[in-house]
């Protein structure tokens, strides 16, 4: 009878301590890693209206984000230099994915620069991710800030924001 009190003692010590949390779990892809690589534009619209929207088709054939650290973003897009036209331009700025401060289950992407702006000034980005997988970004910029421009910062009119859909490279 002792015996088979030891016995039981050591099987229910054993079965507690094999019992634990499973290392196979699924875990949420890090949004950092998600993005990394280059996006390229498929289509852009103004959010409220989805009637495709695009300042040029420079800007249609050659706007792209390419993530390249979970730091560094370059941003190729086409800039009205205002003498020669529309020329393909590139920035490199820094970014952070955030919670979005009314719902911590929506993820902003801010982008900023110091020199990146209209003339070299301070240049701000917010987008709401609205969706990512290993092949496609859906993006909405709602928060659009430069020193240098006249309207300033703010935060965009519902008719202003704009939805971006990329693919990745």
């Amino acid at each position: 009878m002792k015996k088979n009190k030891i016995f039981f003692a050591i099987l229910t010590l054993c079965l507690i301590f094999s019992c634990g949390k499973d290392d196979d779990v699924n875990q949420e892809p890090n949004l950092e890693e998600q993005l990394v690589g280059k996006w390229n534009l498929e289509q852009q619209f103004y959010t409220s209206s989805n009637n495709e929207f695009y300042p040029s088709t420079c800007f249609k054939n050659n706007y792209a984000l390419e993530f390249t650290s979970p730091e560094n973003v370059t941003e190729t897009f086409c800039r009205n230099n205002g003498v020669t036209g529309f020329q393909v331009t590139t920035l490199n700025y820094s970014y952070s994915v955030i919670d979005y401060t009314n719902d911590p289950n929506v993820k902003v992407l801010r982008i900023f620069s110091q020199s990146g702006g209209y003339n070299g000034g301070m240049l701000q980005k917010r987008y709401f991710i609205r969706s990512i997988d290993e092949n496609n970004l859906e993006l909405e910029l709602f928060f659009l800030s430069d020193e240098f421009l006249t309207q300033g910062s703010a935060n965009l009119e519902d008719n202003e924001k704009l939805t971006l859909k990329l693919s990745k490279q």
